[in-house]
């Protein structure tokens, strides 16, 4: 199964594609990324998360970046997105490790959803 998500994954070249959106929803069980692509952004969901880590580095001076995002440019850039599985006290859980600096995410879930987002204009 594992190997199935990161060949999905690994099609929608996310190469250096600006992270358009990060977000979570009922206290992090959800969690939404968005990249930039040519032929349509694209949206990775998980769902029944059961452990989110966000590390951002700290020497990272964010006061200097919020002013891409007053331009509506995200100054995060995906670098590399690695999918697992981990077994923990007897309970399987898919893993994922999005590397984009200056940052990195770590998830641990049970179902994911990947694919373009359809522009309702088309």
């Amino acid at each position: 199964m594992n190997s199935r998500i990161q060949i999905q994954i690994d099609k929608l070249d996310y190469l250096d594609a600006r992270v358009l959106e990060l977000n979570s929803s009922h206290f992090m069980d959800e969690v939404t990324l968005v990249y930039e692509a040519e032929e349509g952004n694209v949206s990775i969901k998980f769902n029944h998360c059961y452990r989110v880590i966000f590390d951002h580095w700290v020497g990272y001076d964010k006061l200097w970046a919020s002013e891409d995002w007053e331009n509506g440019k995200s100054p995060y850039f995906l670098q590399q997105v690695k999918t697992g599985q981990m077994d923990y006290e007897g309970v399987q859980y898919h893993t994922c490790k999005v590397y984009m600096w200056p940052a990195t995410l770590e998830i641990w879930y049970k179902e994911i959803s990947i694919g373009r987002i359809v522009d309702a204009k088309e």
